[in-house]
């Protein structure tokens, strides 16, 4: 008997000439859906798939008539939904800006069902498509349209003896041997899969051996088996298991290249990762597939170049190796997933001087600052954090004041986003860019104080500290004292002095008040009526160093006001000034001997001195007695000029008191006698020092305390 024809789809006959085996596969056709509908949501799922497969299989090999091609395509049709729909495309992001990673639909049972479907083929044979014209008696289209041919067994397997078929290529080899192996094992492993680690030994083999085929089927298998495993598992890998997926990555395939770099983007979370896939040459063709036409291409080529950036060893090869050029206008993108990896890749590109420059010269500046109005708000949020690090540099400052006259508005305008970490770095933005005298004039100018006073009268501890660090720097200019006051800044200040458990916050409260307290004694007295010396008294010894220096430092221009001065000495302000001119902090030492010194000139009564002379802690004479024999021309220099301060008081009482010293009166007298050329008299430093000292040596000798004091007077009159 010959070989029987080859049997080719055709229209289904009529009901009318079914023969009883015509019928079976109706009996079948309700089960199609049901079993779809199973496979969604059952347990059965892998059964049903089998069962549907297995009428396929045992009634295409009964070579019945063409009857077949009704539950086939509903059957494969029906079965691919079942698995796309399971569940809903996955994304992965973390606090760190890292890339948004769109995952394929449904992988693990549609892996299943692909893999299922290789290792139910003849081991050695499939159809091969192609587009050639039959007539229509003979042929039928598929469900893309393309004109099908199939062969029966016989010609199938004396073709596959020939490795090409009788009629000149309609079947090829399909897998080899190793490949069949390797889909069959994968099978077993996903099985499986929360047992298996497929990132080394038998199932990284069978992985590999399935990418490094020539069939691109297996490729988008293998790519699709590493997005699933890494999506749910993420740890260090070594070279083994990234080279396949950069490999894949490189695929002129669509499917291929989504999976790969979603891959690629999942394990980059891990920070050993990071540094690996740059190492291996991962930057080139993740650049490559930013620039693909494909949108979920593009999504997962940024996400994980956001993700690599988050590491420092990789922020200057991103930078050299092209990728800010495209990062740029995919920032740009119509699609929300692709427009956030873009703006977070370039926020983590933004922590370094030279990456900074790169990127103002790639010309990002432009995009982020049109991005301010995006309505998305992780958008809002990369773009103000970027512009406010590139805010940093005094020279992008300039280049953002003279190219974008929108930007203070836009950063105003966002600190009354509904979002609180917008309007925390919309903030500090400002806060950078007020570093510069222009800027702290342009944001009073565009109503930024009031957005401000709100924020720092949150409970949210991130907002207080943005803002409060953005107000002090536009409190350095003297123009806008005036204004920050009248917007009522001046409790909400006092009371962050109190918050004890935020260093920053307390040095930037106290900072802003000794400035808004400059320029003016008016401001002065109103800083002083809000409660500010009140509180610093409260707190000052037991607030750290940082916080002391600048508590004492604002004491000391509020002491400044000869009308505040008696009102600042009965708050007691001594019982902390002169401890603390003891201080382990040098800062801190001459802060508040600074503070002394001011309030010793032109006081009035000096009775609070007479009464501190030796108590808290040594007292007046204490401090003067510590400063003067440093070896410390500043702090010599604070010293006598406090004691010149007291000998003109005219306060007998005090003056008996330092002739009583005889250690002060003695220093006194060898710093006077110092040797000086006549060329340095006047200036500051050791020079200036002498000269104090022999105008106090000399009030000490007309008043008869100094022992020899005609000779000493002599000495100042000479100098003077």
């Amino acid at each position: 008997m010959g070989p029987k024809e080859s049997v080719r789809y055709r229209n289904p006959p009529a009901i009318g000439s079914l023969s009883s085996l015509d019928c079976l596969w109706l009996l079948w056709l309700p089960l199609a859906p049901v079993g779809a509908l199973c496979s969604l949501w059952s347990p059965w799922a892998p059964l049903v798939r089998r069962m549907l497969v297995w009428y396929l299989v045992t009634t295409y090999l009964t070579n019945h008539r063409g009857s077949l091609w009704l539950p086939w395509f509903v059957c494969d049709v029906l079965c691919h939904m079942s698995d796309v729909c399971c569940k809903p495309p996955v994304s992965r992001h973390s606090s760190k800006q890292e890339g948004w990673i769109s995952q394929p639909d449904s992988m693990a049972n549609f892996l299943k069902g692909r893999l299922s479907n290789w290792s139910c083929q003849s081991p050695l044979l499939r159809v091969k498509p192609r587009r050639r014209q039959e007539d229509k008696n003979d042929s039928e289209k598929d469900s893309k349209g393309r004109q099908i041919k199939m062969g029966n067994c016989g010609s199938s397997c004396s073709s596959c003896c020939k490795g090409r078929s009788r009629d000149g290529g309609n079947y090829e080899p399909v897998l080899q041997d190793s490949e069949r192996e390797a889909v069959s094992d994968l099978l077993q492993f996903l099985e499986n899969r929360s047992e298996v680690n497929f990132f080394s030994g038998e199932p990284l083999r069978a992985l590999s051996t399935l990418v490094y085929s020539d069939n691109v089927d297996l490729q988008r298998s293998a790519s699709l088996t590493f997005a699933e495993i890494t999506e749910r598992d993420v740890h260090e890998v070594d070279r083994d298991t990234l080279e396949p997926i950069l490999f894949l990555l490189q695929n002129s395939d669509i499917e291929v290249q989504r999976a790969a770099s979603a891959a690629l983007g999942n394990l980059a979370v891990n920070t050993e990762n990071k540094v690996a896939i740059v190492l291996l040459g991962g930057l080139n063709p993740l650049i490559r597939q930013m620039m693909s036409p494909n949108v979920e291409v593009q999504c997962n080529a940024v996400g994980c170049i956001t993700n690599l950036a988050t590491h420092e060893d990789n922020k200057a090869k991103i930078a050299r190796s092209g990728a800010l050029g495209p990062l740029t206008r995919l920032a740009k993108s119509k699609d929300m997933r692709v427009q956030r990896n873009a703006t977070g890749a370039l926020l983590n590109m933004t922590h370094s001087d030279d990456n900074r420059q790169q990127l103002v010269n790639a010309g990002a500046i432009p995009v982020l600052v049109s991005l301010l109005a995006s309505h998305d708000v992780d958008v809002q949020y990369y773009c103000t954090t970027a512009l406010s690090n590139i805010a940093v540099d005094g020279n992008n400052r300039k280049k953002l004041c003279t190219t974008e006259p929108k930007l203070v508005f836009s950063l105003v305008h966002l600190m009354d986003s509904s979002s609180p970490k917008v309007q925390c770095q919309a903030a500090l933005a400002l806060r950078n860019l007020a570093s510069d005298e222009k800027y702290q004039l342009e944001i009073v100018r565009a109503k930024g104080l009031p957005a401000l006073l709100r924020l720092l009268q949150s409970s949210f501890l991130p907002l207080i500290l943005s803002a409060v660090a953005c107000i002090r720097n536009i409190s350095i200019h003297p123009l806008n004292e005036s204004p920050i006051i009248e917007a009522g800044f001046l409790r909400p200040l006092v009371d962050l002095l109190g918050s004890t458990d935020n260093e920053e916050i307390q040095c930037h409260a106290i900072s802003t008040l000794r400035n808004l307290a400059a320029s003016s004694d008016k401001n002065k007295e109103l800083v002083l009526e809000a409660g500010a010396v009140q509180k610093c008294k409260q707190l000052v010894l037991d607030v750290p160093l940082s916080v002391q220096s600048e508590m004492t430092a604002a004491i000391a221009v509020l002491a400044l006001s000869d009308d505040l001065k008696a009102h600042l000495l009965s708050l007691g302000v001594f019982d902390v000034l002169i401890p603390l001119t003891a201080s382990d902090s040098i800062e801190v030492q001459g802060n508040s001997a600074a503070a002394l010194g001011n309030l010793s000139s032109k006081v009035g009564d000096y009775s609070m001195f007479v009464q501190d002379w030796m108590e808290p802690s040594g007292g007046i004479h204490g401090y003067l007695k510590r400063f003067l024999e440093s070896n410390d021309p500043t702090f010599q220099h604070i010293a006598i000029w406090t004691l010149l301060q007291l000998l003109e008081s005219e306060d007998a009482k005090l003056k008996t008191l330092i002739g009583q010293s005889t250690e002060i009166v003695n220093m006194i007298k060898e710093i006077a006698n110092k040797p000086i050329d006549s060329d340095d008299e006047g200036d500051e430093g050791e020079a200036e020092v002498v000269f104090l000292a022999r105008r106090s040596a000399g009030l000490l000798g007309s008043a008869g305390l100094l022992e020899g004091g005609e000779t000493a007077q002599g000495n100042a009159g000479k100098t003077q």
